[in-house]
């Protein structure tokens, strides 16, 4: 034999329960995407705050600031790039000096040289004008001027050639200053009759 058990709920009841089923389940989805969203936010700012560093860096590169790093040690695409960066910052920096040191050189050199060139050419001045305006005219002082004169151009040829021999040295990246020319090479004609001595 049989038995068969009826259960009967009234539709409120039934109605009830369907409710909270919903209530609960729509909470456990904003839990849900609330979760995944903060997750989400998480994972974009860890990719982002390397890529918003190397942004920063190569505008301070940009502007001229090359001791900037960006201060990023990942090994992946990221790391990689921000290494390439860094790497490029200290040889722009390294370049920089070199042009700072390079600059300090040429400014030394011409302000030597031009002291140097200006010692022949005033002293060349002074005997010509000696000459012209009469104040020598005894034959002894004509003939000491003259050689005094010439003596002051073979200087002053001696020094254009040292001019020419340290600014290739110069642009050689080697420094000037440490440079001597021990023997000049002329190649042009020699003056008929003329020992210079320095």
């Amino acid at each position: 034999m049989v038995g068969v058990v009826l259960v009967q709920a009234s539709y409120a009841v039934v109605l009830d329960a369907l409710k909270t089923s919903m209530t609960n389940l729509a909470f456990s989805l904003l839990i849900a995407m609330a979760v995944t969203l903060l997750i989400a936010m998480v994972v974009f700012r860890i990719l982002t705050q390397p890529l918003e560093k190397i942004q920063k860096s190569a505008r301070q590169l940009q502007e001229g600031n090359y001791d900037v790093r960006t201060d990023i040690h990942q090994e992946d695409e990221l790391g990689r790039l921000a290494k390439s960066v860094d790497e490029l910052a200290l040889r722009l920096a390294q370049a920089k000096q070199e042009r700072n040191r390079l600059d300090d050189i040429r400014s030394t050199f011409i302000t030597n040289i031009s002291h140097e060139l200006r010692t022949p050419v005033t002293s060349m001045r002074a005997s010509l004008e000696a000459l012209c305006d009469g104040l020598v005219t005894e034959p002894e002082k004509v003939d000491q001027y003259h050689r005094a004169i010439l003596k002051d151009s073979i200087q002053l040829h001696r020094l254009i050639h040292e001019i020419k021999f340290n600014y290739k040295a110069l642009a050689d990246g080697i420094h000037p200053l440490l440079c001597k020319v021990d023997k000049i090479e002329s190649d042009s004609t020699p003056l008929n009759g003329v020992i210079a001595d320095d």
